[in-house]
């Protein structure tokens, strides 16, 4: 079993907050696993500092790339391509990094590739891996297909940003269990270029505005996801899924001065989130887990495979260090850390049908190599149909065949079983015949002729004529005694004593 990974990233005071003067309060430690955070108290009270563990944490100073090895977003791909799913998720208050990590400087026509977002990073290392397995393959029949989506969560209203479309339906899928975005638009990308196309559309058509904490807010959760599909020969098709999740920011209405109902719908479904990542968060199989409240809001069912679905999930909590926002910052790391208690296993998602018919092909293959040894047991030809009547002639031999090897093979009989009558005078009224084996005493040893000579292995013919006949005896009493053969006369009947001698002499 896995475990969500939880990360966070610190971003730099601005010259704005600095002006303010407002002072950095949460700083990385050593090694990049703790972070320390320093709560402001009341007056004639000492400050708490607060010590969380993470499976890294990032300062201020860390790069785009930095934050691309520290998430191990290589490992993810590379479990796409076999077919899993992976998801990184960004949140946090608003104005606190999780676009310009998500994005980066993506929507600019020449942007530095050092500001570049992990969407980017993720799609150019895809593209590459892609070329690569085509390259490395050959002629072997494996492709890959690459696809991609974008749209966003405003209002709890999907709104596809690739085509324009607003207002698309959530719905429940009985056969693949779980939620799905209903008319989405999906375009298949050929090159890296495509990806970039596909960024650039989506961050021109979402929805943003500008308040007192950020220029530039993102109104909206955006769902950017890949798909990929590995075909490799005649096995079943795979499918791996990235997905990119830039939750918006949580927001107090007298801290950024915003009015409508974009604010108290941002706040609403994170609030969902929590609940759900709250129940999940409690340790127990999911045969055990109470009910999950994915239907509580509409983000909570589109990220229902991410947190509970055998999907590879990774939380990267943005944070800004300025003491004015303690109180959030301390919120958003308690948020991932119940989050990294959700325990999943990755599974891989294949084709059914295609499953099922590798299976069968496979079992097939199973019965023609059992079959091709039970032809060749049987002396049958290998290919061809099967002749009926020699089939049970063959089987009707079979067993007499075992027979005869199991007694040509059997160990010899204990010494006073029986003894051969070796006497010529005997052998004269029964010839033509081997000789018989009649019952001796125990202590004598039993005398053992064989047609091969002395010494010489029994035949199961000579095992077979060994044994008593019935016939034998018969015929043996209607020819005439010879003298030779005639029973001693020490042999007969002991005369029976008078009955008065069984009790003893009499008394006179």
């Amino acid at each position: 079993m896995e475990h969500i990974r939880a990360f966070l990233r610190v971003r730099p005071l601005l010259s704005r907050e600095k002006a303010h003067g407002e002072e950095g309060c949460i700083a990385v430690q050593a090694g990049g696993a703790k972070v320390s955070v320093v709560s402001r108290s009341g007056c004639g009270t000492k400050n708490q500092t607060h010590t969380f563990d993470m499976d890294c944490c990032l300062g201020p100073d860390a790069s785009q790339e930095d934050v691309f090895r520290a998430l191990d977003l290589h490992s993810m791909c590379d479990a796409a391509f076999e077919g899993k799913a992976a998801t990184v998720m960004c949140f946090g208050q608003t104005g606190s990094g999780k676009t310009y990590t998500m994005s980066g400087s993506v929507e600019g026509e020449d942007g530095d590739p050092a500001e570049d977002g992990i969407q980017f990073e993720a799609v150019r290392y895809v593209s590459q891996f892609r070329e690569r397995i085509q390259t490395s393959e050959g002629g072997h029949e494996k492709t890959v297909k690459l696809r991609a989506s974008y749209f966003e969560l405003y209002n709890e209203r999907i709104n596809d940003l690739l085509n324009g479309t607003e207002g698309l339906k959530c719905r429940w899928s009985k056969k693949a269990g779980c939620f799905f975005v209903e008319n989405l638009m999906i375009v298949e990308c050929l090159d890296l270029n495509d990806f970039i196309l596909v960024l650039r559309e989506g961050q021109a058509r979402r929805k943003r505005a500008s308040h007192l904490l950020n220029d530039d807010s993102s109104r909206s959760h955006l769902l950017f996801t890949v798909y990929i599909e590995v075909v490799d020969g005649d096995k079943p098709a795979r499918h791996g899924k990235l997905t990119f999740v830039d939750l918006a920011g949580s927001e107090r209405l007298h801290e950024t001065g915003g009015v409508g109902n974009d604010t108290k719908s941002i706040n609403r479904s994170l609030f969902a989130l929590g609940n759900v990542i709250e129940r999940l968060s409690k340790g127990q199989s999911p045969n055990q887990r109470s009910h999950i409240p994915y239907r509580s809001s509409v983000l909570t069912q589109l990220l229902m495979n991410s947190l509970d679905g055998g999907c590879r999930t990774a939380l990267l909590a943005c944070v800004t260090p300025s003491s004015r926002f303690v109180e959030e910052s301390l919120r958003t790391i308690y948020y991932a850390q119940r989050a990294q208690k959700i325990q999943f296993k990755a599974l891989e998602m294949v084709d059914a049908t295609q499953q099922e018919m590798y299976d069968l092909k496979k079992e097939i293959c199973r019965l023609q190599e059992e079959n091709l040894l039970l032809r060749r047991a049987l002396n049958m030809p290998e290919t061809g149909p099967i002749n009926p009547a020699a089939l049970r002639m063959t089987q009707a031999a079979a067993p007499v065949s075992q027979e005869s090897q199991e007694l040509a093979h059997a160990a010899p009989a204990p010494k006073h079983l029986a003894r051969r009558l070796t006497d010529p005078s005997s052998q004269g009224s029964l010839k033509g015949h081997k000789p018989v084996e009649i019952l001796m005493s125990p202590s004598e040893e039993p005398r053992r002729c064989y047609s091969g000579g002395a010494g010489a292995r029994p035949s199961a013919l000579d095992v077979l004529m060994g044994l008593p006949n019935t016939s034998d005896f018969v015929r043996q009493r209607k020819l005439p005694l010879l003298p030779q053969a005639t029973v001693p006369k020490t042999i007969g009947f002991h005369v029976i004593p008078r009955k008065n001698r069984l009790f003893g002499p009499q008394v006179s």
